[in-house]
Formats: structure tokens, C-alpha cells, sequence
């Protein structure tokens, strides 16, 4: 029992706590929130912690580029495909690293609202959660 003590300590003097600090220009509350989430995720999954605390490290994460592209039109002249871009840049005092992925998703009819284009961008996370997992790992 004392052991696992030991060892459970020796793990948090080794693992980092993150302040994690999102900045983006684009005024969707879905976009921020789903950076966030994502982020903190792949904190924890490497083995550090979250907390705003003193002695806490900063973490930047900035969305860079987040578009929609059109790429597709219907016979009535209407976009409905569409080309989803998203860069993010990740910052911590001695690591800085870009992500960037696309993904596609179209509007078939307008009774969907915006739940494609939320799906296509839990896509793109699902698509740079594990590089940016790695690149906290081996950091």
C-alpha cells in the first residue's frame, strides 16, 4: 500500500498541469467548444493534468483557419456540399505544433439545420485528436 503511494506521487511530480487558453476569431460557440473538449482529452489521456492553478503551464491552442468551402450544387443552383477545413496551433513553453485536417459533408435538404456541419467538425477533431495525443506524449 505504501508503495502505490510512492509510486502515485512519483507520477504527479513528473506529469505536468496545462492551462489550457483557446483563442479563435470565428464566432462559433460549437467550433470553441469542441476544440476544448478535445484538447483537454488528450491532456489527460497523456498523462498530465488540467488546472488554472499557480505553477500550472499555459497551453495555447489557436484555431487558425476554420472554412467552408463550397463544392457542390444542386439542379435548383443551391450549395450543398461543402469542404470543411480547420488548422489548429498548439503551444506550450517548449513545444509548438500546427494540426490541420478536411472533411466534406453535405446539406441534402434545409431541414437539418446545422447538425451536418457539426458532425463534419467532430470529424476533423476525431481526425487530429491522435497527433495531437502524440505530440503531448513525446514532448
Amino acid at each position: 500500500m505504501k508503495l502505490l503511494g510512492f509510486l502515485s506521487g512519483i507520477s504527479c511530480a513528473f506529469g505536468a498541469a496545462f492551462c489550457i487558453k483557446t483563442e479563435t476569431t470565428y464566432p462559433d460557440p460549437y467550433l470553441y467548444q469542441t476544440v476544448l473538449r478535445t484538447v483537454e482529452r488528450a491532456v489527460l489521456e497523456s498523462g498530465e493534468s488540467l488546472s488554472c492553478g499557480e505553477g500550472s503551464q499555459p497551453m495555447r491552442v489557436s484555431v487558425l483557419e476554420f472554412q467552408d468551402i463550397p463544392v457542390g450544387y444542386s439542379p435548383f443552383q443551391r450549395v450543398n456540399a461543402y469542404t470543411l477545413k480547420l488548422t489548429l496551433l498548439l503551444e506550450t513553453k517548449d513545444m509548438k505544433r500546427a494540426f490541420s485536417a478536411v472533411t466534406t459533408y453535405s446539406l441534402p435538404d434545409g431541414s437539418r439545420g446545422d447538425l451536418p456541419r457539426r458532425s463534419a467538425l467532430d470529424s476533423l477533431m476525431t481526425i487530429i485528436y491522435p497527433d495531437i495525443l502524440n505530440s503531448l506524449i513525446r514532448r
